[in-house]
């Protein structure tokens, strides 16, 4: 456990060290999709990806966008990326909602990328409460593929 009272995110995988190094800076589209878009950085994007592979089987195909960092902002990717999936995104974030990076990502979004016919813009993230010192406690309010599955089913009109 760290000194924030949170579990290390352990994911093991092979290292493909064959293709084009990449810069340090700007976002990853992790999965391409068309019917919408998760947005989201660090642990929540391997929560994305597993929500995301789970909905393809409802017959929801969502694109993951991995911010990666948020100075600078890659701007651009999300326009392209929001705009390529009809306006349609969701920001998934572990802060609280009210003040949170989530928040300015999804201003910007609905300032910069609204499409007509798009989905009205989607946050998920932690209530808007004191963040508990126990850990079990803090994991069970960070959003996790369960949740972010029903969110996205009841976004997307089914559930």
């Amino acid at each position: 456990m760290n000194d924030q009272g949170r579990e290390p995110l352990l994911i093991k995988d092979q290292l493909d060290s064959s293709g084009p190094i990449q810069s340090g800076g700007g976002g990853r589209l992790r999965r391409h999709r068309s019917d919408g878009v998760l947005i989201s950085r660090e642990r929540l994007v391997h929560e994305n990806i597993e929500a995301s592979k789970s909905l393809a089987e409802d017959g929801f195909h969502l694109a993951v966008l991995d911010l990666r960092r948020l100075s600078p902002l890659d701007r651009t990717l999300i326009n392209e990326t929001v705009r390529a999936a009809g306006g349609n995104a969701v920001v998934v974030h572990e802060a609280n909602r009210i003040g949170s990076f989530g928040a300015e990502i999804a201003a910007h979004i609905s300032e910069a990328c609204r499409g007509s016919g798009a989905r009205p813009m989607r946050r998920i993230g932690t209530p808007d409460s004191r963040i508990p010192a126990a850990s079990n406690l803090h994991r069970s309010l960070i959003p996790g593929g369960r949740r972010i599955h029903e969110e996205i089913q009841a976004w997307m009109g089914k559930s």
